[in-house]
Parts: C-alpha cells; sequence; structure tokens
C-alpha cells in the first residue's frame, strides 16, 4: 500500500530524473511545498537565471519537455525565461528580453 508521502517520494524522484536527463541544472536549493504540491528550483541558460516551479501532480517528463519547448521558443524570440510556472492553477511564464 502507498502512502502520499511514498507516492511525493516517488514524484521528486521522477523529477530529478527528468532534469538530469535534460540540459537544466538546479543552481539552488529544490524548494518543495507540500500544500500546493509543487517542486521548486533555478536554473542557469545563457547565464541567466531562471525560476521554475513543476507540479507534483503531472507527469514530470512532460513538464521538462514543454520546458525545454518554452526555452527554444523564448530563444528563437531573442527571449529568456525569468520565471515558469506549469502547476494545473496557474500555468505561465514570464518572458524577458536579453
Amino acid at each position: 500500500m502507498s502512502t502520499p508521502k511514498s507516492d511525493q517520494n516517488k514524484q521528486i524522484e521522477l523529477i530529478n530524473d527528468a532534469l538530469q536527463k535534460s540540459n537544466f541544472k538546479s543552481i539552488n536549493n529544490i524548494t518543495i511545498n507540500n500544500i500546493q504540491k509543487f517542486f521548486q528550483f533555478q536554473s542557469k541558460n545563457d547565464e541567466k537565471i531562471s525560476t521554475i516551479i513543476l507540479d507534483l501532480e503531472k507527469d514530470p517528463y512532460l513538464q521538462i519537455t514543454t520546458l525545454q519547448k518554452a526555452f527554444k521558443i523564448a530563444k528563437i524570440n531573442n527571449k529568456y525565461i525569468k520565471f515558469v510556472n506549469l502547476s494545473i492553477r496557474h500555468p505561465y511564464a514570464t518572458l524577458k528580453n536579453y
């Protein structure tokens, strides 16, 4: 029988695995908010720091894929992502000019 805590730990392991397989590098301590169920970290991409929130209830591999696509589109448009929130409640991104 799985518990909510063990399910959350499995989800965090999956997020860490997805991050390791991607080109995103966490540059600070990861914050896990149990009440709102999100996983927050900062990544350095092209010398710019982005704050990223991933939802603990969504597929981490799909979230990382979405994140990679968002960074690619931003770069094509000569922008970078300052903040991205992929949570179910408030998905959005803040873009800045280089």
